[in-house]
């Protein structure tokens, strides 16, 4: 037997020890770290890409899945020549976002959700952390609250409001980012979306949505997807190994576009 089989089974042995659980919740700790799980916007790198889109003409923002506002405030707060439209679907959080950015005339808030569709449906609701709040069950279970939210497609809203271009889509939905998208197929298909921020984790599980489903959809639209890193974001092409369900967010530029992407992949 060779010398890495040897480790390998030695590992293999220490599973159902302490010493294969300590194992399991470094390792764990490490692959994390790398594949750059981190909800502080700031350390993720989310912001940085605010830093690169400083001399860019960035004027209309969607934060989609805004909740208390605290990303459209911050990104008002960096470009403060673009007009941020804030979506945040369940009535209680909602009043929080209109509380925590009513200063800011910049910010256009709206009780709504984007979607694939017109309709009002019923969604998990979890008062103890909004931010997980889903169509889908989450890990919070029996703490959820059921609650109707209204849903249109992002294209009939910038129809109504006379939005021909989005320089920046940011879509948090949890689990739902692909509805967001499909909502959207005049927009994409007439190359009126500059770039796309959107969260991948394992939401993706309950959604039936993978990542390789977001590269092919958003790929079909002349879009390169890469990840967002602390200080670059790295493009590529979809791997299998990166089907991982490690909570992240994503970033999609047009291929066209690569002075852009040159920008970000630093």
């Amino acid at each position: 037997m060779s010398l890495k089989k040897s480790i390998f089974y030695w590992i293999t042995l220490q599973r159902r020890n302490w010493f294969g659980g300590f194992l399991k919740k470094v390792f764990r700790t490490v692959f994390h770290a790398l594949e750059n799980k981190n909800n502080d916007n700031q350390l993720s790198g989310e912001y940085a890409i605010w830093e690169d889109l400083k001399e860019q003409q960035i004027k209309v923002v969607f934060d989609v899945g805004a909740n208390v506002g605290n990303w459209s405030k911050t990104i008002s707060g960096v470009n403060n020549d673009c007009i941020v439209h804030a979506f945040e679907p369940v009535e209680e959080t909602y009043q929080k976002l209109q509380e925590n950015t009513k200063s800011n005339k910049l910010i256009k808030t709206n009780n709504l959700a984007l979607s694939d569709k017109e309709e009002t449906i019923e969604f998990n609701f979890y008062p103890k952390g909004s931010y997980f709040s889903s169509i889908y069950d989450n890990q919070l279970g029996k703490d959820a609250k059921k609650v109707s939210i209204n849903c249109v497609k992002g294209d009939d809203y910038c129809l109504e409001n006379g939005i021909e271009n989005i320089d920046f889509l940011k879509i948090d939905t949890e689990g739902a980012e692909h509805k967001v998208l499909e909502g959207f197929t005049r927009m994409l298909s007439e190359k009126r979306i500059k770039i796309i921020q959107f969260e991948y984790g394992d939401m993706c599980i309950d959604s039936g949505f993978l990542l390789k489903d977001y590269f092919q959809l958003l790929e079909g639209y002349g879009f390169s997807i890469g990840k967002i890193y602390p200080k670059w974001v790295e493009f590529g092409k979809y791997e299998k190994s990166m089907e991982n369900f490690v909570l992240s967010n994503f970033l999609a530029v047009e291929k066209s576009n690569r002075g852009l992407m040159n920008l970000f992949d630093k």
